[in-house]
């Protein structure tokens, strides 16, 4: 029988095998901390195992790969019962797998290179004392998924993606600059991977490189990896329900609105300097009056009025003094109050930014006055798809009556499923799209109109 494992950790045991019959283990990992089935975040050597606990699902590999007589680079997945310490065969996967880099990084063995060896016919030629486990990796899987909205997929074309070199920090990614990510692949886009002489050290090189990553156009879910990041202890271990668990922060107010005081400033910095005027930040702007401007920061919309303080600064309704430092094209340090931040900043078109700080991206467009309250009245009666995709089920018809909460249709994009649930109680006056069609993002699924239950009962 298979049980039913209410905490349990994702172990996976690395094994090679080639045409001869011999075995070899090349450590193990840990990948529990997925979500829908799926791993965001795995580590090598899997922590808190004693050496039994270690060594008995090692043989238990070991043992399996003989028997039926394995040849390749394999994976043998357990779930290890964290209350009791027994463990459960799960799956073999007889190749290479996606998070295969941890293990070359603590073990110093090419095992894409020996899965094509051994298909080759070649023999292992080390022995199992050769290997030899040195530090600890951990690796961050980057998704085309938004956090604050129940990690749904996204889409768009990269505007750009720019990676700092770090020591031990290892990037693995086609992404570039003008690439496009459509709805018709896996998420997944990049792999980053850390090595440190222990789990904190590998954790922190990490974290530093993701920081420090300068990426727009998709919005991905490196705030949360990060969030998750600094979360792990090394003292603490993770379950596969950890992340259904973990209270992930989205990007307040305040962080927003420090992406709009940079893009103002930076707007006009630009427009001097396109222009060949003074921009010393000596030179004052005397009389100028208060003005209001709308910006777009990652398409939420922020009306920010303002006084100019010269030609790097600007001063709130509340007196409070925001001043910008301009470094170079592309680094700059926001002064608010006694805080500093350090920014990575380019520039997109006409009146876009993108803005890199504290782990965020943000993209910041200049938007007319009246958009706020034009946006505001937008879709007030329809249901809109969240992203583009396939309208694989359609649960209504015209002149249905759906009570609040009810599911009208799915979206199925990137090999996921989307609910679309009525928010409120209402009747469809119209159907834009049918199953089976195509729906791109930010389109009308449905026209409706609210109805009143208690007044039609009565």
């Amino acid at each position: 029988f298979e049980p039913y494992l209410s905490s349990a950790r994702h172990i996976e045991v690395q094994v090679l095998a080639d045409q001869s019959g011999e075995v070899r283990i090349i450590g193990d990992r840990d990948c529990s901390i997925q979500r829908r089935f799926q791993k965001i975040i795995e580590e090598a050597p899997a922590r808190g195992l004693s050496d039994v606990l270690r060594q008995s699902m090692h043989q238990a590999a070991y043992q399996l790969a003989k028997h039926v007589k394995l040849s390749s680079c394999a994976t043998v997945e357990f779930l290890l019962d964290v209350n009791t310490n027994q463990f459960w065969l799960m799956e073999v996967n007889p190749r290479i797998q996606v998070e295969h880099g941890v293990t070359e990084l603590i073990a110093d063995i090419d095992l894409v290179g020996w899965q094509l060896k051994i298909a080759m016919g070649q023999t292992i030629d080390f022995k199992q004392s050769d290997v030899r486990v040195n530090g600890h990796a951990i690796q961050a899987r980057v998704y085309t998924e938004d956090p604050e909205k129940d990690f749904k997929p996204t889409f768009g074309t990269c505007l750009v993606s720019d990676i700092q070199p770090f020591s031990d920090v290892y990037w693995h990614t086609s992404i570039h600059m003008g690439q496009e990510v459509s709805q018709k692949y896996d998420p997944m886009i990049m792999k980053v991977l850390a090595w440190g002489k222990d789990f904190v050290s590998a954790k922190n090189k990490l974290i530093n490189g993701l920081e420090n990553w300068h990426m727009a156009g998709i919005v991905t879910n490196r705030p949360w990896l990060l969030s998750a990041l600094s979360t792990l202890k090394a003292d603490s271990l993770s379950n596969t329900h950890w992340v259904s668990s973990h209270i992930y922060q989205p990007m307040d107010d305040k962080l927003l609105a420090y992406a709009a005081y940079v893009a103002i400033i930076l707007n006009y910095h630009h427009y001097q300097k396109s222009h060949g005027l003074d921009i010393s930040p000596h030179w004052k702007i005397s009389g100028q009056s208060t003005q209001v401007g709308c910006w777009s920061v990652n398409e939420t919309q922020l009306k920010m009025t303002y006084s100019w303080q010269g030609t790097h600064a600007i001063k709130l309704p509340n007196n409070q003094l925001i001043a910008l430092t301009v470094h170079s094209d592309h680094q700059v340090t926001l002064c608010v109050d006694e805080e500093s931040i350090d920014c990575r900043v380019s520039k997109h078109g006409n009146d876009v930014w993108v803005i890199s700080y504290y782990g965020h991206t943000t993209t910041v467009r200049k938007t007319p006055v009246r958009a706020i309250s034009h946006e505001n009245k937008q879709n007030h009666r329809g249901l809109i798809s969240p992203m583009p995709g396939t309208m694989v089920m359609c649960h209504v018809a015209k002149e249905d009556r759906v009570k609040a909460g009810q599911v009208v249709a799915v979206i199925e994009a990137m090999k996921m499923h989307h609910t679309i649930k009525a928010p409120c109680d209402l009747e469809i006056i119209a159907l834009n799209y049918k199953q089976g069609q195509h729906v791109p993002m930010h389109k009308t699924l449905f026209e409706w109109k609210a109805i009143d239950y208690d007044i039609l009962e009565s």
